[in-house]
């Protein structure tokens, strides 16, 4: 049968179909459900299927829309998306009707998803494209795949041009980046980049698969992401496409060798992350003045080894660079000094050694300084600048040799842990645009890596060190602290009554020193205290009760054998016994006010006044009004009325 002669015999989707021969329809009508998805080269050969490939008029595909309802034909996504397509795609499309249609579908697959992206994408309507897109990413199963990669870069690319489209297109970058493109489709540059209306220039969106050599036929590439493969080495025969790059990510691989030197010929290279790879040389030179645009340095998690380059020039953009987990050595480069906008410093975990780097204090946007797991030695010492360290939020000095006091001087001006307006911070993390800085922290024993740093969290720690002398009143003064950590030393004193100032201290861990004297009263006002460990001490004396005390176990003061109270099995004497903290009822001059009585007795007061006034009432409203009252008022109103009358007969005698 010709193809006008069944547009002809069908109907409009409003009136019944019943001219359509029936040996087009194969599908048994009465069960829709047996459609199967997988059955796709048996439906592409489907009349009603090939008939959609030969009509491009909207009342064709209408009549055909209404033949597949009745069939149970749309309930399969490849038919519903061919249809789809040829609304939207055909001479005179009609997205309206295409949206109509997919909202329609009872059950999409990636066929019908892809079908309507393509269908905005390629009608200028790049935004909704993209609303497409994500909603695919958040509300489906589905996994985006190499027909789905053009048209979004496409639409990307569009917005871009737009006034409002540059930040879309980083967050579909950023999505596009976690998901797998097919190997195959590698060197075909329409999968992987799309044109800037602008500038005209191509950029990657999405790489993810072993090293292919067709990389280096994209000259002009500029977004370069590799992570979570198996890669083995570095094509350093394909080295040109290396020119125009801006970020590069090949982390997580298993690239072995020296660290590549051909980034430091991409003049313009703003983040650069190689880690969690298994490079055993040295950090090549030129990566201290490779890219005065460069923001980002991450080469973490490695084997190289040799010590850290001091090129760093005057007036480089770096404002993170991560080293960890190497075996770095030799001192902390004196040049990072001229990093002005440095905000995050990660060496935990290498053998760096010589003194703590006090030339970094002058470093205005500092944040975290992590040099955990070092060869660090000498004294902490005093600052050098009038406001040292004036952002820092983050300090990690553990496990070193470092030698001498707590460095009081510092404590007392710590404008970052001193002060913060966490209301007007909000949800706020380090770091720029969609990346993310991370840093490992120790909690109570454990290394807890944060893959987003908000910028309200705070924490010291100097523990496993050979720290002396006592812990500095002024310590109280930060604040802002959640976290404090400088157990495993050998300090001396007490424990400052002044920590009970640090309103916001999540937790604290004095465990391991040779601190003496009681714990003071004033602890328990830290009520967000959550982890205390003050064991292995020399304290004595009753332990505080109240606000967070109560919830501490008998860990939490092991192994100081002076100590009483709850939660030990230790009770105290008499003259131990742990006063509770200041009540209601104290006065300004120190004495208490009804200090001879219990609130359990004033409480029974009020409650038996309570309870009288409201039988009273009760009564009252009950009878009407009190007899015996208001018999008395006004008994005592006709008495004085009859002696008012009495007076008056008195005065008219006379």
């Amino acid at each position: 049968m010709a193809t006008a002669e069944v547009i002809a015999n069908m109907a409009t989707p409003s009136t019944p179909v019943i001219s359509l021969p029936r040996h087009h329809l194969h599908l048994p009508i009465q069960n829709p459900s047996s459609i199967a998805v997988n059955n796709d080269r048996y439906l592409a050969n489907h009349p009603t299927i090939t008939l959609i490939d030969q009509c491009s008029k909207p009342n064709q595909l209408k009549q055909i829309h209404a033949q597949m309802l009745r069939t149970g034909l749309f309930s399969d996504p490849f038919s519903a998306s061919k249809l789809i397509s040829a609304v939207a795609l055909s001479s005179s499309p009609n997205l309206n009707y295409a949206r109509q249609l997919f909202d329609e579908i009872p059950h999409r697959n990636l066929y019908t998803w892809n079908a309507l992206i393509r269908a905005y994408a390629s009608s200028r309507e790049p935004h909704q494209s993209l609303l497409i897109f994500i909603r695919m990413l958040y509300d489906s199963n589905d996994l985006p795949n190499k027909f789905t990669f053009p048209f979004v870069l496409k639409a990307a690319a569009e917005l871009e041009a737009s006034r409002v489209g540059s930040g879309v297109h980083g967050m579909v970058a950023a999505l596009v980046s976690d998901l797998p493109c097919s190997p195959s489709h590698i060197s075909h540059s329409s999968c992987l980049t799309h044109r800037s209306q602008q500038n005209g220039q191509a950029r990657v969106a999405c790489l993810q698969v072993p090293y292919p050599r067709e990389i280096g036929r994209l000259h002009r590439l500029r977004y370069l992401n590799l992570r979570f493969n198996n890669l083995q080495g570095w094509a350093s025969s394909n080295s040109s496409h290396t020119l125009d790059l801006q970020f590069i990510n090949l982390a997580y691989n298993s690239m072995s060798g020296d660290a590549p030197t051909q980034v430091s010929l991409a003049t313009g290279l703003q983040r650069l992350d190689i880690s969690y790879n298994r490079l055993d040389g040295v950090i090549p030179q030129c990566y201290g003045n490779s890219s005065k645009y460069l923001f980002m340095l991450n080469l973490g998690n490695n084997r190289l080894h040799g010590t850290i380059p001091d090129t760093f020039p005057e007036g480089n953009g770096l404002m993170s660079i991560d080293f960890e987990n190497n075996y770095l050595d030799g001192p902390v480069p004196r040049s990072w000094a001229y990093c002005r906008y440095l905000e995050i410093l990660n060496l935990r975990n290498n053998l760096l050694n010589g003194t703590f780097p006090y030339w970094l204090e002058a470093l205005p946007n500092l944040r975290v300084l992590a040099l955990r797991s070092n060869r660090l030695q000498g004294s902490i010492g005093s600052p050098q600048v009038k406001t040292p360290f004036s952002k820092l939020r983050i300090i990690d000095l553990s496990d070193n040799e470092l030698t001498g006091p707590l460095p009081m001087e510092y404590f007392k001006k710590f404008q970052g842990l001193i002060t913060t307006d966490e209301k007007n911070a909000g949800l706020q993390y380090i770091g720029r645009g969609n990346y993310y800085s991370s840093v490992t922290v120790t909690i109570k024993g454990r290394e807890v890596q944060m893959n987003k740093i908000a910028v309200t969290f705070t924490t010291i720690d100097f523990s496993s060190n050979r720290l002396t002398g006592e812990i500095p009143e002024s310590l109280g003064d930060l604040t802002s602290l959640r976290l404090l950590n400088i157990s495993n030393n050998s300090l001396t004193g007490q424990i400052p009554s002044s920590l009970g100032n640090m309103a916001a201290l999540e937790s604290l861990d004095l465990s391991t020193n040779l601190l003496v004297g009681k714990i003071h009263m004033q602890l328990t006002s830290c009520t967000f205290l959550a982890i205390l460990n003050l064991s292995k001490n020399h304290l004595a004396g009753p332990i505080p009760r109240g606000n967070q005390f109560n919830t501490f176990g008998s860990d939490s003061y092991a192994e100081n054998l002076a100590l009483c109270g709850f939660p030990l099995s230790g009770p105290c004497t008499a003259d131990e016994e742990p006063k509770r903290p200041p009540g209601i009822f104290q006065q300004s001059d120190g004495s208490f006010f009804y200090s001879e009585l219990s609130w359990e007795v004033v409480a029974l007061g009020y409650g038996f006044g309570f309870i009288f006034g409201v039988v009273t009432g009760y009564l009252a409203f009950l009878t009407g009004k009190p007899k015996w009252f208001v018999r008395n008022a006004e008994g005592n109103k006709r008495r004085k009325n009859r002696d008012i009358s009495w007076h008056r007969q008195r005065l008219s005698r006379r």
